[in-house]
């Protein structure tokens, strides 16, 4: 039987596109990323682990998870994540942007950082 993360990294690495907020219909990528979003403590480590992965879109999608979750590992991404230049394009709402990999991480770790400060 396939795991839910197994079924996660299977249909993001068929993804064309990443989507930064639910999109305005169905969407198999969005519900894994709400549903691995809702238990942390099982899919935290393997989304960390995810965000290197070698399929952008996989790794975009992995660090689009941790952002949902709220996860206070953003705050602590590598240069690995946050250098990547392959191209991704995200969409939030009737809006779509071309950006790369590293940038997105970046602007995630930017927001946890935040979070932080603001919570400590």
């Amino acid at each position: 039987m396939i795991s839910l993360f197994e079924e996660a990294i299977e249909v993001w690495g068929s993804a064309q596109v990443c989507y930064e907020a639910p999109p305005r219909g169905p969407s198999k990528a969005w519900v894994l990323v709400t549903e691995l979003a809702e238990d942390p403590e099982e899919f935290e480590s393997l989304l960390i682990e995810g965000g290197r992965h070698q399929n952008q879109l996989v790794a975009a999608y992995c660090l689009q998870t941790l952002f949902e979750m709220r996860s206070e590992s953003l705050a602590n991404l590598g240069d690995s994540v946050l250098s990547r230049s392959e191209k991704v394009t995200f969409i939030m709402g009737s809006f779509s942007t071309k950006t790369e990999l590293g940038a997105f991480a970046r602007k995630l770790k930017k927001h946890a950082l935040r979070a932080r400060s603001d919570n400590g």
